[in-house]
C-alpha cells in the first residue's frame, strides 16, 4: 500500500510499503482518509530521533488519524462497515499495572503509532483494535474526526488546569495543542464534561468556539496590518 516513510532523518518518500496486518476478531481494517501532522512527526524528521526513540530504519509517519471501516471482526459490536471512525493512537497492553490502575496512557509496554519501531498511520489502510475506534457523530467529517487525539489533549490540559467559566488562562504555544488548549478553555470543557450523555453537544460547542476562535484571530490580524 501506499504510505509517506521516514526514509532516514530528513528524508521522506511516498512509496508502496509491503505491510501484512492479520486482523483479530476484535479488529476493524479502517480506510485512512484523513490524518494530521503532529510535531512529533516534524521532530522524527528534522532530527531522527525524540529522546530514546530513535529512526534506525524506514517508519511510516503519522498518528492523528481518522477513516472509514471496511472490514470488521466477529467479536465487534461496536463499529459497522461503513462506519467514520477516528483512532485512538496508543494500544496498551490491557493486563499491565497501569491499565488495571486505570492509566493506560503510561502503559510503558503501549504500541504508539510513528514511534520507533512501529509505523504510523500515514497510509491507505490500518488494522486496528476496535475499543481504540471511535464513531464519529452525524455530521462530523473526517477532516474534523483526525483532530480528535489533540483535541482530546487540549481538553485534559484544561480539565488539570481547572479551568471553569469566567477564568483568564494563559496558553503559551500556538501551534495545533496550544490552539486546542485555548478552544477548550473557551468551551469551558470541565463543567459541561460532568454530564457525559451530552458528549456530542459538548463537541458542538467546541467546534463552535473553534471557529469563533479562528474569525477573531482573522480580525486581529486584520487590524494589525
Amino acid at each position: 500500500m501506499k504510505a509517506l516513510v521516514l526514509e532516514e532523518k530528513g528524508r521522506l518518500n511516498v512509496r508502496d510499503v509491503p505491510i501484512e496486518e492479520h486482523m483479530s476478531s476484535y479488529d476493524v481494517t479502517v480506510d485512512v482518509k484523513a490524518c494530521g501532522i503532529c510535531g512529533s512527526d516534524v521532530h522524527y524528521y528534522t532530527e531522527g530521533a525524540i529522546g530514546e526513540f530513535v529512526v534506525k530504519e524506514p517508519m511510516i509517519l503519522g498518528h492523528e488519524a481518522a477513516g472509514v471501516v471496511v472490514a470488521k471482526g466477529e467479536q465487534v459490536t461496536n463499529l459497522e462497515i461503513g462506519d467514520l471512525v477516528c483512532m485512538e493512537p496508543g494500544v496498551p497492553d490491557l493486563q499491565s499495572d497501569q491499565v488495571l490502575e486505570g492509566n493506560y496512557n503510561l502503559d510503558p509496554g503501549i504500541s504508539f503509532w510513528a514511534t520507533p519501531p512501529i509505523h504510523g498511520c500515514l497510509r491507505e489502510q490500518v488494522v486496528h483494535p476496535s475499543r481504540f475506534c471511535f464513531k464519529l457523530p452525524k455530521g462530523v467529517s473526517v477532516q474534523e474526526g483526525a483532530m480528535m487525539e489533540p483535541l482530546a489533549t487540549g481538553i485534559e490540559a484544561a480539565k488539570k488546569a481547572q479551568v471553569k467559566p469566567g477564568d483568564t488562562a494563559l496558553v503559551v504555544g500556538a501551534g495545533t495543542i496550544g490552539i486546542m488548549v485555548a478552544i477548550s478553555c473557551l468551551a469551558a470543557i470541565k463543567p459541561l464534561c460532568k454530564q457525559e450523555t451530552q458528549g456530542y453537544f459538548i463537541f458542538l460547542q467546541i467546534m463552535h468556539s473553534l471557529q469563533s476562535f479562528f474569525a477573531s484571530y482573522r480580525e486581529f490580524l486584520m487590524i494589525g496590518r
